[in-house]
């Protein structure tokens, strides 16, 4: 804050809003219908309570007090609107603009906290912080700058995202392209639709997986029946397996037996692949673990015969994007992809040689489009930045908002051409 602005203790700009439901968010409505009101939870406005409950009919803020979330505060700017637990409310004092205070308290650390497993917002000592406190013009001046300049940067963000999910959705049609009709890609000779993709090449055969691969489910999680003689050993579960590789950081351990450890090993080109929950996530070995096996909730695919477990492996990232597997899992709470499921799964059988050209390809494409996936990323990254140090410039008095400035989305958009987002 620069030295000699006027300031204030922030509960000034404050009064106390009359917007307490008394209720718990379980105890609301989740949908909007006649005779409620919308009511703040401390995850935002996502609740709707009775309007016979105490509520506020003045534009006002709500603090998320309590959780994950505290700290941060929503605009309540509706005709009648009501909070439900975990949350505190204010509306507007006389000298306050009610846009300006929102963005004031909405800055990065204005708010102290405590606890540690239960966060929660020290409310009094925050409101005692001398603020910033222009006169009500000036307020709203710096109001509808940051509106105005948010709104701009806001919308890059947004292009960003539609650019980067329009390139997954390119990457998936070339993906999907190669799998069916080779790095070639010539569609002149079709066939019928057999396996789940609309068709593939003529002079490819087709059939279930358990034409190529030997489908294991894991172990079952039986420590009472083993010998006290028997080693713990690490394995893989569910959760190891994810989009971007193989955890191997966070293996639990169970005992396995000798019988035990030969039937669940894990070698090079094995294909792990999810069985329960994120069910066809999977991952290729590109390497043997000798000392790691792998539990009930993962399926491994063994090939038995030359093939190119990579290849195969997009070919399941593909039915994953697709939905194949909420068509052919087994359902009940949890979505399961049995090992009968999968090895009946029909898939293309290109010649082995354009397999493994087809999964070189692809393999390239993906570093490719995760390269410009992380660059996506930064500049997001570099945005959000950017766009909470605009606000706390402004509302600390540190940008004089009448001047012509250059829009800061502009200067953004500048900074992220000349690779400033790479900085450390």
């Amino acid at each position: 804050m620069r030295t000699g602005t006027p300031t204030v203790p922030a509960k000034r700009l404050l009064q106390p809003a009359l917007a307490s439901s008394g209720l718990i968010k379980g105890q609301a409505s989740d949908t909007s219908a006649p005779g409620l009101v919308p009511a703040f939870s401390a995850s935002g406005q996502d609740v709707w309570v009775p309007s016979t409950v105490r509520h506020e009919t003045r534009p006002g803020i709500v603090l998320s007090a309590v959780g994950a979330q505290c700290g941060k505060v929503f605009f309540a700017n509706y005709s009648e609107w009501s909070t439900v637990a975990n949350t505190y409310a204010w509306t507007f004092s006389n000298i306050s603009y009610p846009k300006f205070v929102w963005y004031l308290l909405s800055t990065d650390n204005f708010w102290d906290k405590g606890g540690a497993a239960q966060p929660y917002v020290k409310i009094p000592e925050s409101l005692n912080k001398h603020v910033f406190c222009p006169v009500w013009d000036d307020q709203k001046k710096i109001a509808d700058y940051l509106d105005h300049e948010t709104a701009e940067i806001d919308a890059f963000i947004e292009d960003l995202r539609v650019a980067a999910d329009l390139r997954v959705e390119r990457w998936r049609s070339t993906r999907d392209q190669a799998l069916t009709f080779g790095i070639e890609q010539d569609p002149a000779s079709k066939t019928r639709p057999v396996t789940w993709f609309g068709e593939h090449r003529a002079d490819w055969r087709n059939g279930p997986l358990k034409r190529l691969f030997k489908i294991t489910l894991g172990k079952m999680l039986d420590e009472k029946q083993h010998a006290d003689s028997d080693e713990r050993q690490p394995y893989i579960r569910a959760g190891n397996i994810r989009e971007d590789g193989l955890d191997l950081d966070n293996l639990n351990s169970m005992p396995f037996s000798r019988e035990e450890q030969a039937k669940f090993s894990l070698r090079k080109s094995d294909i792990l692949v999810v069985e329960g929950g994120s069910v066809g996530t999977n991952v290729v070995l590109d390497e043997d673990l000798p000392h790691v096996f792998f539990q009930k909730t993962v399926n491994r695919m063994r090939p038995f015969i030359q093939c190119s477990s990579h290849y195969y492996s997009d070919v399941l990232n593909s039915y994953k994007d697709r939905g194949v597997f909420d068509v052919v899992a087994n359902k009940s709470t949890i979505q399961h992809l049995t090992a009968d499921k999968l090895e009946n799964l029909l898939v293309p059988i290109p010649p082995v040689e354009e397999q493994c050209l087809i999964a070189e390809s692809l393999s390239q494409a993906r570093r490719e489009i995760s390269e410009l996936g992380d660059e996506v990323t930064r500049a997001i990254h570099l945005a959000r930045e950017r766009r909470a140090a605009l606000i706390t410039a402004a509302v600390t008095g540190q940008i004089d908002v009448t001047a012509r400035n250059k829009p800061a989305a502009e200067q953004l958009e500048d900074d992220i051409a000349q690779g400033l987002h790479k900085e450390s």
